[in-house]
């Protein structure tokens, strides 16, 4: 993997060494990494803020004072309220910053994304107001499982939102997540980065959820073993 290089405004695959880390966090009371994590969240993270939807979704979010990027991770299914997400099955449909429909999700993640997006766009405003996300920063997004899908969803919309800055997204483990016109929306988007982890015989990555045709095919890391990784 690349030498991270947290200074950069311009994403490769070094920010997703950071993301897998907040992935991993993200299902922690703890906000920073212990000992026996393989993979760290670099140090000059500082954690800003938790915020825990009624449906059961919660984020943690993270910021970088050397440059005012900020980054944001879902927690995976971890309670029953998840649970009843990843259950309800069906379409929802997703509509950018500006109201419009420009597609569909599966419907546990559409009703997990409307329960959180109002306080997560009401923080990334403070943010925003206090000298974060400048433009030509970068707005970050992960998460694992239900947490990868909701990142996904995040950060399409998000990068509407704030088109000055580049948007990276990297989803670890995680099911398809929306229809191919949510996915041929979220692909034109000029600022938005993706990255997509998954291993062979993962039940949940490689799980094609009904009528859910967006799956990332480029920056996709496969995981072979524990020591290789596909091409």
């Amino acid at each position: 993997m690349p030498k991270r290089k947290h200074s950069e405004a311009t994403p490769d695959l070094s920010w997703v060494e950071d993301h897998v880390a907040a992935a991993s966090i993200a299902y922690k009371k703890e906000n920073f990494n212990d000992a026996a994590d393989k993979v760290k969240l670099d140090q000059a993270w500082q954690f800003y803020k938790s915020i825990e939807g009624q449906r059961g979704v919660k984020l943690k979010i993270w910021i970088s004072p050397n440059n005012g990027n900020v980054l944001v991770s879902f927690r995976g299914t971890s309670s029953a309220k998840e649970m009843k997400l990843d259950a309800m099955v069906g379409s929802e449909i997703f509509r950018n910053a500006k109201g419009e429909n420009v597609g569909y999700v599966y419907k546990g993640f559409g009703v997990g994304w409307d329960d959180i997006k109002s306080q997560l766009e009401d923080e990334l405003k403070i943010l925003k107001q206090t000298g974060y996300i400048p433009d030509g920063s970068v707005l970050q997004f992960s998460g694992h499982s239900l947490g990868g899908s909701l990142a996904e969803i995040a950060s399409t919309y998000f990068s509407d939102v704030y088109p000055q800055v580049m948007v990276t997204e990297t989803s670890i483990g995680a099911p398809s997540s929306g229809d191919a016109h949510f996915g041929d929306y979220s692909r034109s988007r000029p600022n938005l980065q993706r990255t997509r982890i998954v291993a062979p015989g993962d039940p949940i990555a490689n799980t094609k959820l009904p009528g859910m045709d967006f799956v990332e095919k480029q920056n996709v890391i496969n995981f072979m073993s524990k020591n290789k990784k596909g091409p």
